[in-house]
Formats: structure tokens, C-alpha cells, sequence
């Protein structure tokens, strides 16, 4: 069964697979998602897994995009950005909404979750607090290309931390090239 499929089982349903060694868990946060032990773990199974639950117009942003990306360290949370206007007004453990819009070219779908592009995710990540160690991982794990820093660059041009993202960047740059 493929992983697209398995998010119209029942959590019974789900649990028995499980337990039969079909499935394995992905934890993340105070999710689990389950992957088919035989599916390839790409982004969009990553994206899928965990995209249970979010709006339709909901888009993984930062390190849960991060994440979807390249695989290497789940996030703490996941991270939706959703439309103004559109926020939860329920607290739902691990996740966190916020209310910011993100343009459709800094989008990509994966599977049926809108995810940000890595050029996005780079200038979010480079912008906030993620250590640059993690950053850097994502941009190495992207191929290293100096027109995706290039692009991250440009995203943050009038941005709240543009600034700091853009020194980070550099950095990064510098450290990479």
C-alpha cells in the first residue's frame, strides 16, 4: 500500500499493519505517521506523513519544511503557515499555526501538502533562530548550488531579519563555495 493511502485507514486499521511489520512509525513531534517498511523515504512521503490535518491552504514552513526537505532532523513542532484570517483557534499539541502568507512561487507540492520551496525554507531558516550548523545541512543536502543561496537572498530582501538572514547566508556561502 502506499503511503498516500494510508491516511484513509482507520488508527485500528493502522495499528494492525503496524504490529504485522507493514508499516513503521515516523514520529515527529506529538504526531506519528506510518511509512510502508517498502517505500522509498522521500519528501513526499516525509510531507505526507505528517500533512494529515493540515488545512488546504496550510503550507510546512521552516524547520518542519526543513525536515521534508532533506530528511535529517525532525522538527521539534510542526510548523503551518496558513493564509490571514485563517488561523487555528484551537490549540492543537505540536503544532503551531501562524498567520503569514506565503506567495505560490515560494510553494511546492509534495504529494497532496504544500511544502516552501528550499530556497524559502534556506531564507526562513538563515532569518530566524536555527543554528547555522542546521542551515548549512539543508544546503548541502540540496546540492550546494549557489543560485539557491542566491534566490534565499533575494526572498529576504524587505523581510523582518533580513538583515541577519543575510549575513548568515553569506556565511554560508563562504563556508560552502
Amino acid at each position: 500500500m502506499e503511503a498516500r493511502g494510508l491516511a484513509a485507514l482507520a488508527p485500528e486499521e493502522l495499528q494492525s499493519m503496524r504490529l504485522d511489520g507493514e508499516l513503521t512509525p515516523l514520529h515527529t513531534a506529538n504526531d506519528v505517521g506510518y511509512v510502508p517498511v517498502d517505500e522509498p523515504f522521500t519528501g513526499t512521503i516525509r510531507a505526507m506523513s505528517i500533512g494529515t490535518g493540515v488545512p488546504v491552504t496550510g503550507v510546512l514552513e521552516r524547520e518542519t519544511a526543513a525536515w521534508v526537505h532533506d530528511g535529517l532532523a525532525p522538527p521539534p513542532c510542526i510548523e503551518i503557515a496558513v493564509p490571514r484570517g485563517h488561523r487555528r483557534h484551537t490549540v492543537e499539541p505540536g503544532r503551531r499555526y501562524r498567520e503569514v502568507a506565503v506567495p505560490h512561487e515560494h510553494r511546492v507540492l509534495l504529494g497532496t501538502v504544500h511544502v516552501t520551496t528550499l530556497a524559502r525554507t534556506l531564507a526562513d531558516l538563515a532569518r530566524g533562530e536555527t543554528p547555522l550548523a542546521r542551515v548549512r545541512a539543508l544546503y548541502r543536502m540540496s546540492g550546494s548550488r549557489p543560485e539557491l543561496l542566491d534566490e534565499a537572498v533575494a526572498i529576504l530582501t524587505g523581510r523582518h531579519g533580513s538583515r541577519s538572514g543575510r549575513a548568515r547566508l553569506t556565511r554560508l556561502a563562504g563556508t560552502c563555495r
